[in-house]
């Protein structure tokens, strides 16, 4: 077989002109000493004369020196030293600006300055010649064309032995010295790598999930139409994974329910996530006291600020979440308002018993009729009302919800929050079937480190994310598992990073001018997303594994699904070590998930 030349590039794109294109295919058969280099401009040697252009093809041999050639397709003629062309199937022709011979010599000096000042190429290697592929040529066309600059069609034929005369035309040539065809190759055509900082590459995957966003929130409407079509109800469970669109989805259904005049209440459990309803919706600040009686038609809450809100408006010190005359107090608090609500949207629904539901329903204009919509991951949820505070501060929690009776179940099946990738962290700790996830991101990242250095090189990791990869504080979302809040301020304290527990946050995300990065623990951050989850784990070396394996599964399920597009898990286990108890509780859980999905599909618990 015989070798071909290095051509750069390997192949014309198919916009070339087809003179070219004849040129480029002749010239890739002169062997593997020559360099062939198509389209060179002439714009990067410093300052070249006004109208001149690229450079059609830049010729390397090392004993041949460096050869310019100007190509110029279709029929050519000259009259009176002025050089007109003809394209092919053309019955005009076009005047040249100047002489192809002028062109090529004006590109080979601009050209032989800069290497000469540049590489110190000498200046005897330099030639230049012009081509013309389509027209076959006897002699020479003027002063500055003579034939043996000229290569047509027959010369085409054999091109090492046209060039061999365009350079002896030109006098002696000197041997290029080693590595000179290298080093013009690298100064005209550079190669090189510039590595896409991490926040580019999680930004383009943000878009996808965006798009996917609005997409599933269109398709999650559609549902509760069709349920209320269907089966005439205005009570709807709406259930997903984490990912699944839940919160956003409740605020835009509240949103429209309001604007259509009913007085809406859109209700959740943690301060975190009514900061991210309150910013969603535009709604004021959420330090504000709890007023039924205010005139907007959209309400949004956390629990503890509704029911701070009813003991002031009824003059009491304190409601109790567990207490038995809960219904009795919102219905008092309903009859004190000008109006009662319309409809109540439930987020984070998991949260809530069936009791609190059930006494949150005597809010409605009509408690057993009015549109109530609850949003719940069964999975996520905490056992906040129904376990001591001693037992969850122990991880001793039941963690367990069942949907209410009477309310038409929505499954929602498409991941909308996270990447692939990080999807398939999370979706090993999950005991049901997960949601399906729709863009890819950046592969998920493990940092194996010692066990005191757990939360130490979180924030160092931190620390490098802001000021080497690209991203803003208020992209980042810290997830600590199973550690102490004063370990955690004061590692980040440390690592020089200003941190903001999400429990004290009025707004989420923060703004751009937030420098703070926000952190909580699996509890607190859920509802809540980040571009950027950074997950924090020491492993208990002797804990019990039955006892770990009740509660850590949970955490990391929900901390890993906080990212967006980028996930990076601090740890003193290996990887493999990490997904494989996701694996074991996703076997140990089989059970339950069948009686979960059984009372989804039957509306009952």
């Amino acid at each position: 077989m015989t070798a071909v030349a290095h051509l750069i590039p390997e192949a014309l794109p198919t916009t070339a002109d087809m003179s070219e294109r004849l040129v480029f295919e002749a010239f890739s058969q002169l062997g593997e000493t020559w360099t062939v280099m198509w389209d060179v401009p002439v714009g990067q040697f410093g300052r070249p004369k006004a109208g001149l252009r690229q450079i059609d093809f830049l010729l390397l041999n090392d004993h041949l020196g460096v050869l310019i050639v100007e190509v110029k397709g279709g029929a050519v003629k000259a009259e009176e030293g002025e050089w007109f062309t003809q394209p092919r199937g053309s019955t005009k022709w076009k005047k040249l600006q100047q002489s192809p011979f002028k062109q090529a010599a004006d590109q080979r000096y601009t050209l032989q300055r800069y290497l000469t000042n540049h590489l110190h190429i000498d200046r005897r290697s330099f030639a230049h010649a012009v081509a013309l592929p389509a027209t076959k040529v006897d002699g020479s066309l003027g002063p500055d064309a003579p034939r043996e600059l000229i290569l047509d069609v027959t010369d085409l034929r054999h091109p090492a032995a046209a060039l061999r005369r365009v350079r002896e035309h030109w006098g002696e040539c000197p041997a290029l010295s080693a590595g000179a065809v290298e080093a013009i190759v690298a100064k005209l055509r550079p190669s090189f790598t510039m590595t896409v900082v991490a926040a580019a590459s999680a930004a383009e995957a943000a878009e996808g999930i965006e798009r996917e966003t609005r997409r599933q929130t269109e398709m999650v409407e559609s549902q509760v139409r069709a349920y209320k079509a269907l089966l005439s109800s205005d009570r709807v469970v709406v259930l997903g994974g984490a990912g699944t669109g839940k919160t956003v989805i409740a605020a835009k259904l509240a949103r429209q329910l309001s604007s259509t005049g009913s007085r809406t209440l859109l209700l959740c459990h943690r301060a975190g996530v009514h900061a991210f309803l309150s910013n969603l919706l535009g709604q004021r600040s959420p330090q504000r006291a709890f007023d039924g009686d205010s005139d907007q038609a959209l309400h949004v809450s956390a629990w503890s600020r509704l029911v701070n809100g009813v003991a002031a408006r009824l003059g009491g010190s304190s409601i109790s979440a567990a207490s038995s005359n809960l219904a009795d107090w919102l219905l008092e608090y309903r009859d004190s308002l000008a109006e009662p609500f319309d409809a109540l949207v439930i987020d984070e629904g998991q949260e809530f018993t069936h009791d609190q539901i059930e006494a949150l329903s005597w809010l409605l204009k009509d408690p057993d009729r009015s549109p109530l919509y609850i949003f719940a991951d069964p999975f996520q949820h905490s056992g906040i009302f129904t376990t001591s505070t001693t037992d969850r501060r122990n991880k001793n929690v039941t963690y367990q919800w069942m949907p209410p009776i009477g309310a038409s179940p929505v499954m929602l099946t498409t991941n909308c929050r996270n990447s692939s990738q990080i999807a398939e962290v999370a979706a090993r700790f999950y005991p049901d079937t997960t949601p399906t996830p729709i863009v890819d991101g950046p592969a998920p990242t493990f940092h194996t480190v010692e066990g005191t250095r757990v939360l130490a090189e979180t924030f160092q990791l931190v620390k490098r994310l802001l000021e080497r990869d690209g991203f803003q504080a208020n992209q980042l979302l810290v997830v600590p598992i199973d550690a102490e809040r004063r370990d955690v301020e004061q590692a980040a304290k440390k690592a020089g990073i200003s941190v903001v527990a999400i429990d004290q946050v009025h707004r989420f995300p923060l703004t751009p001018k937030d420098l703070r990065v926000a952190w909580g623990n699996a509890d607190d951050v859920q509802g809540l997303e980040a571009d950027v989850a950074v997950v924090a784990y020491r492993h208990r070396q002797d804990a019990d594994v039955d006892e770990l394996m009740r509660w850590l599964p949970r955490e990391i399920y929900i901390a890993t699904s906080r990212g967006r597009t980028t996930l990076h898990f601090v740890t003193d286990l290996e990887e493999t070590d990490v997904l494989a108890m996701g694996a074991k509780h996703a076997s140990a859980q089989e059970d339950r998930a069948s009686e979960i999905e059984k009372a989804a599909s039957d509306g009952n618990p």
